[in-house]
């Protein structure tokens, strides 16, 4: 038969829950008070539920770093892609924009001679020594223009040797500074019909015409 620390010590973990009726609480109780080692099981109940809470807790805080980090994470790599493919297109804008900014194209008068085309020569080499200098004739540019137009040769039919009204030209490729400094130079020179460079466009505005708007004209067309 049972003695009364067997009794006891089976209804502890009811006494703990608050499922004991009151005069079966009344004797746990009672027996608490004057035994030790019953006194001790049920406190050792007590802190294992502690650490079991603790750990639970601690448990829940962990998940909750965890989605907070994995919340961080997930923005730092949306800002970092934003930020990578910003500077990508700011590369290709740029990489874009200095190679057209460095070209020009000086339009001539007919009556312009070779000692005067000399001249202007001389000026773009003496600014920047590695230029490249191509001269176009009114021949050449009005090949040009037959080959811009191959199906429609009846638009620049007649302005052949004495009609053509097609200007000679050079294109220049240097660099943005230089470009700058040659059309200072030779703005004002009576031998010039006119001077077409890029350097006062706006990089973004280029780029979206030369890369995007025209390349869609032409796939639509």
């Amino acid at each position: 038969m049972k003695n009364e620390c067997d009794i006891v010590q089976d209804l502890l973990f009811s006494y703990k829950d608050g499922c004991l009726k009151q005069g079966s609480k009344e004797f746990v109780e009672k027996h608490l008070k004057k035994c030790d080692e019953c006194a001790k099981i049920y406190a050792e109940m007590n802190n294992e539920d502690d650490e079991i809470n603790t750990t639970n807790n601690e448990i829940d805080y962990l998940k909750k770093i965890k989605k907070k980090m994995k919340k961080k994470t997930k923005i730092i790599i949306a800002i970092s892609i934003v930020l990578i493919i910003l500077i990508v297109f700011n590369i290709a804008v740029f990489v874009n924009y200095d190679k057209y900014v460095s070209e020009m194209t000086i339009y001539l008068e007919d009556s312009i001679t070779d000692e005067e085309r000399a001249e202007i020569e001389n000026v773009i080499e003496e600014t920047d020594k590695n230029a490249e200098i191509t001269y176009k004739s009114k021949e050449d540019a009005l090949n040009n223009m037959k080959e811009r137009f191959p199906d429609n040769p009846e638009i620049l039919a007649g302005y052949e040797g004495q009609n053509n009204i097609f200007p000679a030209y050079y294109e220049v490729n240097s660099n943005k500074k230089a470009i700058e400094e040659i059309e200072a130079k030779l703005i004002n020179n009576e031998k010039i019909k006119s001077i077409n460079t890029r350097t006062d466009e706006n990089p973004y505005v280029f780029f979206f015409f030369s890369k995007i708007y025209v390349p869609l004209t032409e796939k639509n067309k």
